[in-house]
């Protein structure tokens, strides 16, 4: 994961845009934002409900610091995602957890 000076960098260098989905580790399983919108310096992302039953309120105070973040889902990919396939964690996301 490339880190810039901004959350917006961050996101312009690593191609991270409106609709895709990352996951990360902090040490008490995989988190999973998806992200809803970007501004000159932030964004604004819902955070997935651990108990995988869906997404909660939109966040503006979300930052990427905290975590090696991974797409797991980008809104121009072609591919289907279920919500079965949404509640899995990825297995690149696990092992930059570990």
């Amino acid at each position: 994961m490339k880190r810039g000076k901004t959350e917006k960098e961050t996101l312009d260098l690593n191609g991270w845009g409106v609709g895709d989905i990352l996951e990360g580790y902090e040490g008490y399983g995989p988190d999973r934002i998806k992200i809803t919108s970007v501004g000159e310096e932030l964004f604004l992302c819902r955070w997935r409900n651990r108990k995988g039953e869906g997404w909660e309120r939109e966040s503006g105070n979300t930052t990427l610091i905290c975590r090696e973040w991974v797409r797991v889902y980008s809104s121009n990919a072609a591919s289907d995602l279920s919500p079965a396939k949404l509640g899995q964690p990825s297995t690149k996301a696990r092992q930059a957890g570990d």
